[in-house]
């Protein structure tokens, strides 16, 4: 993935999940239960920009974090990735 500046922004391994909402390189492991399609898209061996987002607003909630996948309508929990590191925006 490119950044606006034309420089190649590469997944890095990340040792745990992200703690706040953003953007990430993840590749996803498995779909949620109730998945449309049972989740056909889900590439574990390639790595995709996830959107980070707050489910609730209660921090101690186990979905407070939740993983919004481009195209797939239903959000995914953040176990079923392995993470990778955030990514920046350029320097504006």
């Amino acid at each position: 993935m490119q950044n606006p500046e034309g420089q190649l922004n590469q997944p890095t391994r990340s040792a745990s999940l992200p703690t706040k909402p953003g953007f990430f390189w993840a590749r996803w492991l498995k779909p949620a239960p109730g998945t449309a399609d049972n989740g056909e898209c889900c590439n574990p061996d390639e790595w995709e920009v996830m959107h980070v987002v707050e489910n609730t607003f209660d921090p101690s909630d186990p979905e407070y974090l939740m993983v919004m996948v481009p195209g797939v309508e239903h959000w995914q929990p953040m176990e079923n990735f392995h993470w990778g590191a955030e990514v920046r925006r350029a320097a504006q």
